[in-house]
């Protein structure tokens, strides 16, 4: 849950933030209510939520909800426990291509997971993406392969070389995977997901 007192908008793209020590929080986001403490994936609900960030001239309050692999975002003009969120940053793919028409298949490890899956028009596969064999199979019949598998360590184990394995391993050998059963079931198309940073411009800082 992200449990948070937000102060209200000042002028020069400030906010105006006084906090004692100890001060209780007076609502809460991702649960109904302070006693809750269960995860899930829907709209209302977060699991492992590991960093916030505001914008204080349109009032919205990112969360990244880390453990379901999205960006959550909230109106925080006014606050109620357990709001839903009004968007959702890092899912827009399988909307966009079950809009489009297509008939969509997307990997999902657990049941929750299978259930985002479902709820955006997809059906989910549970598949191990180092089994070239359980890859050919799931891909079979498909005209294109999106590679979007990641597996990003969580922001406190970031610095640890190690907690990098697994992702690099899907980076890795897990592309060679979904490229040759691509390529063994004819798919016309195969995208790879990559990755750049935007930095603001900092002038002579």
């Amino acid at each position: 849950m992200v449990a948070a007192r937000l102060p209200d908008l000042v002028s020069q793209h400030a906010v105006d933030l006084v906090i004692a020590n100890g001060e209780n929080a007076i609502n809460v986001l991702g649960q109904t209510s302070f006693t809750a403490a269960t995860g899930a994936t829907s709209q209302s609900r977060m699991k492992n939520p590991q960093g916030v960030s505001i914008d204080p001239l349109t009032h919205t309050l990112f969360v990244a909800d880390t453990s379901n692999h999205r960006v959550t975002v909230y109106d925080v003009t006014v606050i109620t426990n357990g709001e839903n969120a009004t968007g959702v940053l890092g899912q827009p793919t399988l909307r966009a291509l079950v809009e489009a028409g297509h008939e969509v298949r997307g990997t999902a490890r657990g049941e929750d997971k299978a259930q985002l899956v479902r709820s955006l028009g997809a059906a989910p596969v549970s598949v191990d993406l180092f089994d070239a064999a359980a890859v050919k199979a799931a891909v079979a019949g498909s005209e294109a392969v999106l590679h979007f598998a990641t597996k990003i360590p969580s922001i406190t184990r970031m610095r640890w070389k190690g907690a990098w394995r697994e992702n690099d391993r899907l980076r890795t050998e897990g592309s060679r995977v979904l490229v040759d059963a691509a390529l063994a079931v004819g798919a016309a198309v195969y995208i790879q997901e990559s990755i750049s940073f935007v930095y603001g411009d900092g002038g002579d800082e």
